[in-house]
């Protein structure tokens, strides 16, 4: 199973004064960037299309997980760079927005393998619902 996967920049809408226009990857690293830590996929995704621009990532605060992720980002501790999907609940509240970003970021690809001889458990299911 293959599927885009499109990522956004968030951040809290009572920090931020957006303009309508995009902005460029290198005026959003200007802010505070909330990460997950070195050791996760979608990090090493972040820095490398982070370097595509040819900037460098440096990071204000590393977590561990996408929920306190999203936390610290409504708090306003900074912008996080997050697929759409786990953001969607917090986006249509309006706790979080989402910074247009110019040129746009480009989808991510996923591939999921799984044996057609084997049944996925519930999480496995579940987690792959909330993906795709």
């Amino acid at each position: 199973m293959r599927n885009g996967v499109q990522n956004l920049s968030l951040f809290a809408p009572h920090l931020l004064r957006i303009k309508k226009q995009p902005g460029h990857p290198a005026e959003l690293l200007q802010m505070p960037m909330i990460v997950l830590s070195a050791a996760s996929g979608s990090r090493r995704y972040a820095e490398s299309l982070v370097a595509s621009y040819g900037l460098e990532l440096q990071p204000e605060t590393e977590v561990g997980g996408v929920d306190l992720l999203l936390e610290l980002t409504r708090l306003g501790f900074g912008l996080a760079l997050i697929n759409r999907r786990f953001a969607d609940k917090e986006l249509r509240a309006g706790t979080l927005i989402e910074i247009p970003v110019d040129p746009p970021l480009p989808e991510r690809r996923i591939a999921l393998v799984s044996s057609p001889k084997r049944t996925l458990p519930a999480a496995a299911e579940a987690f792959i619902k909330r993906l795709f």
